[in-house]
């Protein structure tokens, strides 16, 4: 039976050192790729990638197994990006889905450009899709935290709320101003493009 990342974590508090490796195995690859999306660099994310694992196993015996550990992980890692980013003074940014996982869950994962060509681009145009990135890039740092956890890594609004250390009802309300922002600055462009982007973040989002 596999282990949930609670009852995992629990058996580490209890002297189980070894099963340390099953987390890093379960996140490694997850977080590495939260954290080239943050901080835009692949090859310093597996050193912040690595500063994560020294601070979770450091913290790992404060950490209360009645909570979620997924959130808890991320608010880390998280805050250890911000901290890398304040140092070298870069933005964060979004330009990519990373996460892996199918888009059926998140409609407008669909709408986030990539390289390569993609099948929502049937729907929204490419010229479309590089206002939409500017968009997203362009949004305030609350806003852009709560986006990027929400459409990039398919956390609820609960996980967000717990990773950030936020009301689920500011969860709410940052996601509403970055979709509210993103379509009142896309209806200044193009009044089409406002529309479709309308029936993505409106409709399928909320």
């Amino acid at each position: 039976m596999t282990l949930t990342d609670e009852l995992l974590v629990g058996e580490i508090q209890n002297g189980n050192v070894s099963l340390f490796g099953k987390l890093l195995d379960r996140y490694s690859q997850c977080l590495l790729g939260y954290i080239i999306h943050l901080i835009r660099d692949s090859h310093e994310a597996e050193d912040v990638l690595q500063e994560v694992f020294i601070r979770v196993y450091g913290s790992l015996k404060k950490f209360n197994c009645k909570k979620q550990f997924k959130p808890w992980i991320y608010r880390i890692t998280t805050n250890l990006c911000y901290d890398y980013l304040r140092k070298k003074k870069q933005p964060i940014s979004l330009d990519k889905n990373y996460s892996g996982k199918t888009n059926n869950e998140n409609p407008l994962m669909e709408t986030v450009p990539d390289k390569n060509y993609q099948p929502e681009d049937d729907f929204l145009d490419k010229e479309l899709l590089a206002e939409l990135h500017k968009q997203i890039d362009n949004l305030p740092d609350k806003q852009k935290q709560a986006f990027t956890l929400y459409h990039y890594d398919g956390f609820s609004y609960k996980e967000i709320a717990e990773t950030l250390s936020i009301p689920m009802s500011a969860v709410k309300t940052r996601l509403y101003k970055a979709y509210q922002r993103v379509y009142f600055n896309m209806k200044k462009e193009n009044e089409l493009w406002a529309i479709k982007i309308f029936i993505v973040l409106f409709i399928n989002c909320f």
